[in-house]
């Protein structure tokens, strides 16, 4: 079984709820014609921090770190060319609220980015 990784809001609404199995951009102004089938994930934890390292997502202390497993949806994630996919989770492995152990990740992460001009 696949397991994947991804942040959210802590009170997001259930997303082993099929209803609630759909994405769009973080940025997004309400545009439903961007909603994509799945939810958004990394393949590792490292990944995740990679991707978040060159987003800038605006995350606070009330999100939470989670592993996943799931199915990949037919879509594709906007970010795929950064290594995110879509998926429709099926269990919750573990949640954890952020703490400074994923931010020093994440802070890592873009530390061992390559800029852009190299």
């Amino acid at each position: 079984m696949n397991t994947f990784f991804r942040i959210q809001p802590a009170d997001r609404p259930n997303i082993l709820n099929p209803e609630n199995q759909t994405s769009t951009s973080w940025n997004d102004l309400g545009d439903d014609s961007r909603v994509r089938k799945g939810i958004s994930v990394c393949d590792s934890r490292e990944e995740l921090a990679e991707y978040l390292a060159q987003v800038g997502i605006p995350f606070d202390g009330d999100w939470e770190l989670l592993e996943v497993t799931g199915s990949y949806s037919e879509d594709d994630d906007e970010d795929a060319h950064m290594g995110c996919s879509l998926i429709y989770p099926d269990a919750i492995i573990s949640r954890e609220i952020l703490d400074d152990g994923f931010i020093e990740e994440i802070m890592d992460a873009y530390e061992n980015l390559e800029p852009a001009w190299a």
